[in-house]
Formats: structure tokens, C-alpha cells, sequence
């Protein structure tokens, strides 16, 4: 897709707020109109070929359970289904971004979930999940060992997680 003129304008002031509070939490959770069309705009175009690459990786087979978390603007969930999995979960916690998503796969066969990923007893049961993809989320997860835990609950024995991330700047 191409950057319109409203992209190059997005792009041009988050790098002058990348690095600040109120940006990281609207990459988290969208909080005001302008930030929350920076955030998606600059995840959209920084993140496809990571996550092109990260669900490639996953080596995911049609009888397989995927959860994302942090499912964002659906990207992933979209590149996911290309390998037909047997079942997918998004869990977001952002009421936004779960909007969007809910527009974006009505009527697909996407579960999506609010909670917060370190528990999520209420919808997965124990040792039912194949595979958990996490693209840029790892620097909201804290405590960390309380996510991880949370993911061995929920894997089966062989199960996979992948931290994808970018650690340098995005834009």
C-alpha cells in the first residue's frame, strides 16, 4: 500500500514523539484520535515484512491452535489465516483495536479476546494451543514471568511461542 499525504504527516510527528510516554501507551492502547491514527499507520507499514517473516517462521499446519497476542490492526491475524490453521485467537486489549478487528474478520473464524494475556483461564483451557506469536508486544508484558506462565499453561507439551520485535526505532 502506498503512504498518502495523511501517512507522511503521522509518520513526521511520531518521530518527534516516538521516544515519549504518551506514544507508547497509544501503541499500546489508543487513547485520542490523531495518536491513534499515528500508532496504527506507523505499525501498518513498519511491521509487514516481520510479520511476514515471524508467521512464516511458526511453521503453522492446518490442525493447529494460533493465539497473537497483542493482535493490534490485525496484520498478523491476516497473514495467519493464509496457513488455514485449525483455530485462531487474537487477544487485545484495547477496546479500539478489538473494534477494528471485529470489522475487519465479522464472520471468519477469529476469536477475539479482551483480557489481559496473563490470564486467560476464562477462555483457553490447559494444554490446547500450538503456537503463540507475540510481534512487538514484549515490552508491555510485566511482569514477564507472569505471561509466561500464563503461555506454558495454555501450550501443549510441543507447543511454540515467538517473540518477534524491533528494537530500533520504527519509522
Amino acid at each position: 500500500m502506498k503512504k498518502s499525504l495523511i501517512d507522511h504527516i503521522s509518520t513526521f510527528i511520531y518521530r518527534r514523539i516516538k521516544h515519549t510516554e504518551i506514544m507508547s501507551r497509544n501503541m499500546c492502547k489508543p487513547e485520542t484520535i490523531i495518536l491513534s491514527h499515528i500508532a496504527k499507520r506507523v505499525m501498518f507499514f513498519a511491521n509487514q515484512k516481520m510479520i511476514e517473516d515471524s508467521v512464516m517462521r511458526l511453521g503453522i499446519s492446518a490442525d493447529d491452535v494460533v493465539i497473537e497476542i497483542g493482535s493490534g490492526n490485525g496484520q498478523a491475524l491476516a497473514e495467519i489465516k493464509t496457513y488455514y490453521p485449525a483455530k485462531i485467537y487474537a487477544v487485545e486489549i484495547s477496546e479500539e483495536f478489538r473494534k477494528d478487528l471485529r470489522s475487519r474478520f465479522k464472520g471468519e473464524k477469529i476469536t477475539i479476546i479482551g483480557n489481559d494475556a496473563s490470564d486467560l483461564a476464562d477462555v483457553i483451557p490447559d494444554k490446547t494451543v500450538n503456537k503463540i506469536l507475540l510481534i512487538n508486544v514484549i515490552y508491555f508484558l510485566d511482569p514477564l514471568d507472569t505471561y509466561l506462565e500464563e503461555f506454558k499453561r495454555i501450550l501443549k507439551p510441543d507447543g511454540v511461542v515467538f517473540f518477534a520485535c524491533r528494537f530500533g526505532s520504527v519509522g
